[in-house]
Formats: structure tokens, C-alpha cells, sequence
């Protein structure tokens, strides 16, 4: 069986449906922590007028979040801040306490497409399949993501924003 993602609106959910996939409890686990990391960052308040926010949750591994800008230009841990604007918070790692959480902020981000990807960089200790979610703010509009990932695993189109001028 090969993995097929599921694509509603704007929202990309990873499925695990190939061989050496979870099993369905691991699955469900799964999901349960994906649920978590998104309510974790629900509850937070809106970034300042102008500002794309793009937060990542996720409880254990080393992930890392990549935001493709309106000037094609991505930031994540090593190209930050961007050149042409916005950067990472912070690199969150396999020693951080959980939930771990990475942000990209762009500030009065200008309009364009914005693309949203997550990298397994590297087995943690506690290693495994890890369940995540992202959000992402401008403004009054929100889009979520949630999934799951293995280590060396790399979604490339998690979520996508287009901005109107």
C-alpha cells in the first residue's frame, strides 16, 4: 500500500499507510498527540496586525519547521533571519522539555504564497513516529495542519497561504 496524503482546503494531513507504517494503536497515539500539540497552540493570542505567525508542536523528536516566504525565500534554522525579512524563534531539540514548540514570525509580511514544511531532522532518544501541529496566523485567518512524521521524513507542503495585497 502506498502512502497517500489527504489534501482538505488548504490543510495537508500526513497518513501512514505504508509498509513499516504504525499500527492502528500506534496510529491512534498518534493522533492523540497531533490533537494536543494543536489545542497547545489554539490557546495562545493573535500575532500584532501585519504579522504571519507559523507555529509548529510537536512532543518529542528533533522536527523543524521551514517557511517558504512570498519572495521565495525559506527560513528555518539555518537561514534565519531571512533577508528579506522574518525568522525563527528558536530551534527547539531532543533535550527541550515538551511539548516543544518552534515559531516563524514575518513581520507586515508582504502578499504572496507562503509554504509551510516539517523535517524529521534526527532521531531523540525516545525516537519514533511523532504526532504534530501547525498553525498559521494572519490577521483574523488561521489555518491548521496536524499529522505525523518518522525520523528522516520529510513533508514538503504541510500547509500554503496565499496573501492578497
Amino acid at each position: 500500500m502506498s502512502r497517500a496524503p489527504a489534501v482538505a482546503a488548504l490543510l495537508l494531513i500526513a497518513c501512514a499507510g505504508s509498509p513499516g507504517g504504525p499500527a492502528d494503536a500506534e496510529r491512534g497515539q498518534l493522533e492523540v498527540e497531533a490533537k494536543r500539540a494543536l489545542a497547545l497552540l489554539e490557546g495562545s493570542a493573535p500575532p500584532p496586525e501585519g504579522e504571519l505567525r507559523v507555529r509548529l508542536a510537536f512532543p518529542a523528536g528533533d522536527l523543524d519547521l521551514y517557511v517558504t516566504n512570498a519572495h521565495a525565500e525559506t527560513i528555518y534554522f539555518w537561514n534565519t533571519p531571512a533577508l528579506t525579512g522574518g525568522a525563527l524563534e528558536r530551534d527547539a531539540r531532543c533535550d527541550d522539555a515538551a511539548p516543544r514548540v518552534e515559531t516563524v514570525r514575518i513581520p507586515d509580511a508582504p502578499a504572496g504564497r507562503y509554504r509551510v514544511a516539517v523535517d524529521y531532522h534526527r532521531r531523540c532518544p525516545e525516537g519514533g513516529r511523532v504526532g504534530f501541529a501547525l498553525l498559521l496566523e494572519h490577521g483574523e485567518r488561521r489555518e491548521r495542519a496536524s499529522g505525523e512524521i518518522g525520523p528522516g521524513e520529510w513533508l514538503a507542503s504541510v500547509l500554503e497561504l496565499d496573501l492578497s495585497p
